[in-house]
C-alpha cells in the first residue's frame, strides 16, 4: 500500500477497523444544500507519526493495548467541519480508539513501531443552486481506520 521497500522490515501487521459509519455521525448540517465533486479516496500509512515504539529482546513479544487516532481535515473557502460531517457521513474531528492485540516470537531483538492508517478523501465542496452550482472550497479529510505494526530486527553490538 505504498510503503517504501525497507530490507530491515521483517513483518508488518495491518489492523483495520471501520466502525459503523452511522454511529460515528455526531452532527448533521441543516442549511444550504451542498455536494462534493471530484472526490478521490486513498489509503495511506502515516510513517511520519509514530504512535508507539518498543524495543524488545529475543523471545515472545506481545502487545495488548489501545491507541487513539484522530480524524483531521483541512479546507479552504467556506468549507466547515459541519458541512464535511454531513457530506462524508462521519465526524471529521473525532478521535477513534483501536485495540491492538498481537504477538509473535523472534530469535533476535526487535524494534516495533506502530503507525496510523488513514483513509484520505480529497475533493471540492459546491453549493447547489437552481441554475449554477457555486464553488465553496476544497478539502482534505483524513479518517483514522487502523494501524500498522512494523517489526524490524534490532542490530546488536558485538
Amino acid at each position: 500500500m505504498g510503503l517504501k521497500y525497507d530490507p530491515d522490515v521483517i513483518e508488518i501487521y495491518r489492523h483495520i477497523d471501520v466502525p459503523n459509519e452511522n454511529a460515528m455521525i455526531q452532527t448533521l448540517y441543516f442549511g444550504d444544500d451542498y455536494c462534493i465533486k471530484n472526490k478521490k479516496v486513498t489509503r495511506k500509512t502515516d510513517k511520519s507519526n509514530v504512535l508507539r515504539q518498543y524495543k524488545r529482546p529475543a523471545g515472545k513479544v506481545k502487545i495488548s493495548e489501545s491507541v487513539s487516532i484522530s480524524n483531521t481535515f483541512s479546507a479552504s473557502g467556506g468549507v466547515t467541519s459541519k458541512i464535511l460531517n454531513a457530506q462524508l457521513g462521519y465526524n471529521v474531528t473525532k478521535t477513534n480508539k483501536f485495540s491492538i492485540s498481537w504477538s509473535n516470537t523472534y530469535k533476535y531483538p526487535v524494534t516495533i513501531k506502530i503507525y496510523p492508517i488513514y483513509s484520505i478523501t480529497t475533493g471540492e465542496v459546491w453549493e447547489k443552486d437552481l441554475f449554477f452550482d457555486d464553488h465553496v472550497g476544497n478539502f482534505t479529510a483524513k479518517k483514522a481506520i487502523g494501524d500498522d505494526i512494523v517489526v524490524k530486527q534490532r542490530k546488536t553490538k558485538k
